[in-house]
């Protein structure tokens, strides 16, 4: 997660958005016990959010149409590091150290040559805009819940005169 600074900027500083502006200032004078009620609040708001990213039939169908365009790529890279770390062990034991050090190149420049081909790739690229067109909601959702939960963890720590971080430690 955030530093506290970044944290607190993001809800605090002169370029907060209106959203957090409001958020902060509808929490910043509420009481301890107020804060924690409120941080078990969007805990549970988090927790009901993660669950339905993780069993929302609609993207559980693009995770899998995004694995299966990616399929292809991944196969090709997982062979090509399986092969480098097999020719390792041969130069790790000596055995026609230049000529396996130079497969061992041409793999990893395959490696890197499928990851291209793959973020170029249109059937994966339109399979990861629409897993980003029915989870990215979720997920904004999910990143302002801990972004409120963190935030409220810092004005408790802050009122009961911890440093923000340091609670446990003597």
């Amino acid at each position: 997660m955030a530093t506290v600074e970044a944290i607190k900027k993001k809800f605090e500083g002169d370029r907060a958005d209106e959203n957090c502006k409001v958020f902060h200032d509808s929490v910043k004078a509420l009481t301890v016990d107020d804060l924690k009620k409120n941080i078990l609040l969007y805990t549970k708001y988090l927790q009901e959010t993660l669950k339905a990213i993780a069993t929302k039939p609609e993207i559980k169908e693009a995770e899998l149409k995004l694995k299966e365009a990616k399929k292809p790529y991944n196969d090709a890279i997982k062979e090509s590091k399986d092969k480098i770390k097999q020719l390792k062990s041969f130069v790790d034991d000596s055995i026609c150290v230049q000529d396996l050090e130079n497969q061992m190149i041409i793999h990893a420049m395959e490696v890197e040559e499928q990851k291209i081909r793959m973020s170029n790739c249109p059937i994966v690229q339109d399979a990861k805009d629409e897993l980003d067109l029915v989870k990215g909601p979720m997920n904004d959702a999910k990143a302002m819940l801990q972004l409120k939960i963190s935030y409220i963890n810092i004005l408790i720590s802050e009122k009961e005169g911890f440093e923000p971080g340091y609670r446990n430690e003597e």
